[in-house]
């Protein structure tokens, strides 16, 4: 197929409505729009409606969901089997632009997919007879999922075409790359509209509010290193201003389905417990289990785990570590998020106690644990319910309708203290802000020091340590230890202490965009 075909195609697809699905629980109905004309389209509300559907159809690719803890494997978090979308090319340091069907190529894709989405419904809603307050809520929807869109392309891609409007073939072919600067600035622009203009509160789960947008923003907000508007940001949210956040008591089930919508939850992606083949499941087990391309965790993050004297594994002053006896007395959070010899598969209550207990997780084969998943010891465990995800190594998964969190209140608890020690303004709400997420992995609060390990310095240089520590555990598997080394200038540091490669803190543009649109340019080193 030549480039105007292939643009054609997409942009066919796009403005007829063949690509609308919705995909959501509760009111991203599935609608089979294929013989939809362009004429007869967009034109009343349920019109409106399934297209805004389709905007938030795109967050259900893998992208945005079931690969996000996967980029752990362009870190020091996981190994991945080879043939696995790519991420053992990340993890060795052998990406290339020229490989297709990979996360970097589907990265680029579901973006832009939603770009243009998103772009086509905002054209398009101004012609809809509705309630003009409902079409302001939804173009604030649309307009907050742009800016989504746009940022999960930068940190990755650097500069990058910034799609304002829906494209005719020849602005396709002619695309040109945009100052990242740009592009940050305009969707933190669509971002900021969507705080401004949606609910506090919606009724129909899998909406986006206020709270979402907001946590988004801070995150956007840090990666830029502006830590003065994160600080203002997280303030914001943790004063209640977007709505009532608050951690959940039990670190270990708070992702589990039945817990969906916690008060911890600012921002998910919602998912369905249906045949996968319907496209609104999620496979955890896929992704966390040993397989031929499943997933292992590097033994250096079983090892940043803290004794529960809230020293470290190789401090000479730790005397509560046993090398014999290694998984002892250490931070819970370890436990929770991954599956270990000898640990028991099963549920605990907000006090640590098991409420249910599936026996010790099989030691199906053991080895060096920079090898090959299949010969590690260590899996993720955090995104598995014992009750329903039995341990399998055979490949089969079961449909999980799991909602990824995107953004939660532990983050934007550390993204608030990590962007008061970056700016040197330390006082007492650091403190509280970090210990309010450690005192929770002990099952209590920040105010009973007697039962988890305070954080009591006010040296900058400590608090950057153990900050950045604290994120590495509370935060791991979830889709943000690429950002947070890249944004300490430390990744490649922490892949060479795995053993792994690196070439770039950014990723190749991929071959077949620059063959199609001649106007990009590659990245540095693939230039």
């Amino acid at each position: 197929m030549n480039t105007k075909n292939i643009y054609k195609t997409i942009l066919l697809n796009l403005t007829m409505g063949l690509f609308l699905l919705g995909c959501n629980k509760d009111f991203l109905d599935r609608n089979d729009l294929n013989g939809l004309a362009e004429g007869s389209f967009f034109k009343t509300e349920s019109d409106a409606n399934q297209a805004l559907n389709a905007v938030y159809g795109v967050l259900q690719e893998n992208t945005f969901a079931l690969y996000a803890p996967l980029l752990g494997s362009a870190t020091d978090e996981i190994v991945r089997g080879p043939g696995s979308q790519g991420f053992s090319d990340l993890s060795d340091g052998t990406e290339a632009p020229g490989n297709s069907d990979t996360a970097i190529q589907r990265r680029w894709n579901h973006c832009y997919e939603g770009v243009f989405r998103a772009n086509y419904f905002i054209e398009n809603v101004q012609n809809v007879e509705m309630d003009e307050v409902l079409k302001n809520k939804m173009v604030a929807e649309a307009r907050f999922l742009r800016g989504f869109f746009h940022a999960n392309l930068v940190p990755y891609f650097g500069d990058v075409p910034l799609l304002l409007n829906t494209v005719s073939i020849d602005e396709a072919v002619n695309m040109v790359r945009t100052p990242k600067a740009d592009v940050m600035a305009s969707a933190i622009s669509d971002i900021q509209f969507g705080i401004d203009n949606l609910p506090t509160t919606v009724s129909e789960n899998g909406r986006l509010t206020k709270g979402a947008a907001a946590g988004f923003l801070a995150r956007v907000l840090l990666n830029e290193k502006n830590y003065d508007a994160t600080i203002n940001v997280t303030s914001d949210i943790i004063n209640g201003l977007y709505g009532s956040y608050s951690l959940f008591p039990n670190f270990s089930t708070l992702l589990y389905e039945e817990n969906e919508g916690n008060s911890e939850i600012l921002f998910d992606i919602h998912f369905s417990n249906v045949e996968p083949s319907v496209g609104e499941s999620i496979n955890w087990q896929s992704v966390t289990q040993s397989s031929a391309q499943g997933s292992a965790t590097f033994k250096e993050l079983v090892d940043a785990f803290e004794s529960t004297n809230g020293l470290t594994i190789d401090d000479p002053n730790n005397t509560l570590f046993d090398s014999t006896n290694e998984y002892a007395n250490r931070d819970p959070r370890l436990w929770a998020s991954i599956q270990y010899p000898g640990a028991i598969y099963g549920i605990k209550d907000n006090d640590g106690n098991f409420i249910y207990n599936r026996g010790v997780w099989p030691e199906w084969l053991t080895g060096d644990s920079n090898d090959f998943p299949w010969s590690n010891p260590y899996h993720m465990k955090k995104y598995l319910n014992p009750l329903t995800d039995p341990p399998r190594q055979d490949g089969l998964t079961l449909p999980d309708g799991t909602n990824f969190v995107v953004v939660r209140y532990a983050d934007v608890l550390l993204m608030f203290a990590e962007a008061k020690i970056e700016s040197g303004s330390i006082d007492q709400s650091v403190l509280d802000a970090i210990n309010t997420v450690r005192a929770r992995a002990y099952g209590t609060i920040k105010e009973d020091t007697a039962n988890y390990p305070e954080i009591t310095t006010m040296d900058q240089s400590e608090l950057r340590v153990v900050l950045r520590r604290e994120r590495r555990v509370e935060l791991a598997f979830e889709g943000l230890r690429w950002l947070d080394l890249v944004r300490w200038g430390t990744l490649k540091e922490a892949k060479a202490a795995v053993g792994k490669g690196w070439q770039a803190n950014i990723w190749p543009i991929p071959e077949s965009e620059i063959e199609r649109a001649k106007g990009l340019t590659q990245n540095a080193p693939w230039n």
